[in-house]
């Protein structure tokens, strides 16, 4: 069987992949730690469980997932990024823990088949948003790379700002919080 590799050529693209990656590994590690009575648990955020941010994540990576397929489906710059809504956040909340895992660990792979055959013209792509009005898929993939990290602080699991790539402290963030809060 031929490998698949990554269809972006662009570095800047190429190493954000790498680094949500890592993210991606670096946040399930934190999840395999976890135990039972973990999720519910409130994270430094107030009024915010562990179980709605590994929500929000899992949710989240399908909605980047299924844009990246319309997008590669010839959905142009019409295509419209969706917004995942908190009553969704907080349904997924309530999954059993493994339930919830395996939400996260399957939209995770999903995203990243979706990333690797993402041709390299379609990452500047304009997409819109319902609260930034223009971003790009490319955009996003750094934006995601960031809210992980930051996702694995917010757990307060252990996990401190400077486990967070050098690369990534200063860029902006996603809207992990603001998502979160709403």
């Amino acid at each position: 069987m031929a490998e698949r590799l990554d269809r972006a050529t662009d570095p800047r693209i190429r190493g954000d992949l790498h680094l949500a990656r890592r993210a991606t590994a670096n946040f399930l590690r934190v999840l395999h730690q976890m135990r039972t009575g973990d999720y519910p648990t409130v994270t430094i955020l107030p009024g915010v469980s562990r179980a709605e941010v590994i929500s929000l994540l899992g949710h989240q990576a399908r909605e980047f997932a299924e844009l990246c397929a319309r997008l590669r489906g010839g959905e142009g710059p019409d295509a419209q990024l969706r917004t995942v809504p908190a009553e969704v956040i907080r349904y997924g909340a309530t999954l059993p823990p493994q339930a919830l895992h395996n939400l996260f660990q399957h939209s995770a792979v999903h995203l990243d088949v979706e990333w690797r055959d993402l041709p390299e013209h379609l990452w500047s792509t304009p997409v819109h948003t319902e609260n930034r009005s223009e971003t790009t898929p490319a955009q996003l993939l750094g934006d995601r790379a960031v809210d992980l990290w930051r996702a694995t602080v917010l757990l307060d699991l252990g996990e401190s700002e400077s486990f967070i790539p050098e690369q990534l402290r200063g860029r902006r963030a996603g809207e992990l919080e603001r998502l979160l809060l709403r």
